[in-house]
């Protein structure tokens, strides 16, 4: 998309890599209130409205899409429920929308802007990410294929090397968003240097790897306004192919001056992906 394209924009905060030994370096899985204290470079940015320029933005030279994909499915809250009914829509969707052969849903987040940090005992609800991350560190993604502690599907570790893969972060909102919208980096203006690794401790003991991003002047933010039921965006976590297509998306939950009504509700599935019979893998970055 140009720059020169006409958008509406918001000025907002948001939170990126602090330097000098006192910024973010780990994160806890489940987001909680272990999390408080971490210190941030917040700066002042703009975000640009692209509502009407959905065409302008792809995958591979943005990190992300926005489609249209209503779902039947309601039973967010049951978590088995998810797994055996909504997982298998999420896959479905990416196989066919990616041209993929094989898809596999590793995880999902139902998340509120109720709270700032889960109630005691834990709820099923996570807030939103408030400091721009990746999901997964290029290394990480690998990890994620590999660490015994993490759930992983047998098939998704076991494909053909070399097979190009892919991860995906399917969000949906479950009501129409009035605050707390989601802010995407084009990763076309952010470079690789920027991420900061990050490590994630999951309840489990297992220890995987996020990024965090680093503010450069020139990075550009965009999100959806007003977004409904029925909209997902489709937001790159790892991309295995290095051939100078966008390999990740940075992303993050922001407070917008225009903010209102209830809390906004949404449901993160993650989704890795294979193109087998075709070439570009790579080893561990």
């Amino acid at each position: 998309m140009s720059q020169t394209t006409t958008t509406t924009k918001v000025r907002a905060p948001l939170e990126f890599y602090l330097q000098g030994g006192e910024g973010i370096e780990s994160i806890h899985i489940p987001l909680s209130n272990k999390n408080e204290g971490h210190k941030f470079n917040t700066q002042h940015v703009d975000i640009e409205d692209v509502r009407g320029h959905e065409t302008d933005f792809t995958l591979d030279e943005n990190g992300f899409e926005l489609l249209r994909a209503p779902t039947t499915f309601t039973d967010f809250h049951n978590s088995d429920a998810v797994t055996s009914h909504y997982y298998a829509e999420a896959e479905a969707l990416l196989k066919t929308h990616l041209k993929a052969t094989h898809a596999y849903a590793m995880g999902h987040a139902l998340r509120s802007s109720t709270d700032p940090f889960p109630s005691t005992p834990p709820s099923t609800l996570e807030p939103p990410a408030s400091f721009i991350h990746c999901d997964w560190s290029y290394r990480g993604a690998h990890l994620r294929l590999t660490e015994p502690l993490l759930p992983c599907p047998w098939e998704a570790s076991h494909h053909p090397p070399n097979t190009p893969w892919a991860a995906y972060s399917l969000w949906r909102p479950l009501t129409p968003v009035t605050r707390d919208a989601l802010a995407l980096a084009d990763k076309s203006t952010v470079s690789d240097a920027d991420l900061q690794p990050l490590t994630t401790q999951f309840p489990t003991g297992a220890v995987n790897e996020a990024a965090s991003l680093r503010f450069r002047e020139g990075q550009r933010f965009v999100y959806w306004g007003g977004m409904q039921v029925g909209e997902v965006l489709l937001i790159k976590l790892f991309d295995s192919r290095t051939d100078g297509r966008a390999r990740c998306a940075p992303h993050t939950a922001f407070k917008g001056e225009g903010d209102h009504g209830e809390a906004r509700r949404s449901v993160e599935c993650r989704v890795v992906v294979f193109w087998e019979g075709e070439e570009g893998g790579c080893s561990e970055d």
